[in-house]
C-alpha cells in the first residue's frame, strides 16, 4: 500500500492507519507475552504442542513475539544506530526471559532443561525482530516509521 504524500488528508490517513498497527501489535506482543510464559511453565502432563516439532515450535514463538515487539516498540524517530541498539536490547531481554523460561522448568515435574530449546528461542527472536523491523514497514507501508517528506504537486 503505497500512498503519494501529495496532501495532508491522506498523511494524517496513512499516519492513523499506521498508528493503529502499532498499537495492535503492541497489544499482540503481550498476548503473546502471556501464552509463551503460561506454555512454558505448564507441568509436563498438560504441556500442550507435538513433541516431534518441539524445536520448530520454538523458532515460530519466538519469532511472532520478536517481530510483534520489534514493530510495535521500536522507536520512530532517532538515527538507525539508536534503532539497532533498541533491537539488541530487545534482543537480549527477551533471550533472558527464553533462558529463565527454559530453566524454571527443571523445577516442573515432567519437563526438562534443553539447550537445544534456548538456541531455538534465539533463531526465533533474530528472524522475527529482522522481519518486524524492517519489512513490515515496508509490506504495509511507511507511515510514521520512516519520517515522509511532503510533495508539493
Amino acid at each position: 500500500m503505497r500512498l503519494v504524500y501529495s496532501g495532508r488528508p491522506k498523511l494524517e490517513k496513512l499516519r492513523t492507519l499506521t498508528n493503529l498497527h502499532v498499537s495492535y501489535s503492541r497489544l499482540g506482543f503481550w498476548f503473546c507475552l502471556i501464552a509463551i510464559v503460561v506454555l512454558s511453565l505448564l507441568p509436563g502432563k498438560i504441556a500442550i504442542g507435538l513433541h516431534f516439532w518441539d524445536k520448530l515450535n520454538h523458532v515460530l514463538a519466538y519469532f511472532v513475539l520478536a517481530s510483534l515487539v520489534s514493530y510495535g516498540y521500536t522507536t520512530v524517530s532517532g538515527s538507525e544506530g539508536t534503532k539497532r541498539r533498541i533491537l539488541v536490547w530487545q534482543f537480549l531481554a527477551l533471550s533472558l526471559l527464553g533462558g529463565l523460561l527454559e530453566l524454571g522448568q527443571a523445577v516442573l515435574p515432567g519437563r526438562v532443561v534443553s539447550g537445544g530449546d534456548i538456541l531455538a528461542n534465539c533463531i526465533g527472536l533474530f528472524f522475527g525482530l529482522q522481519f518486524g523491523g524492517w519489512l513490515v514497514p515496508k509490506l504495509i507501508g511507511k507511515g510514521t516509521r520512516i519520517k515522509p517528506r511532503d510533495h508539493k504537486s
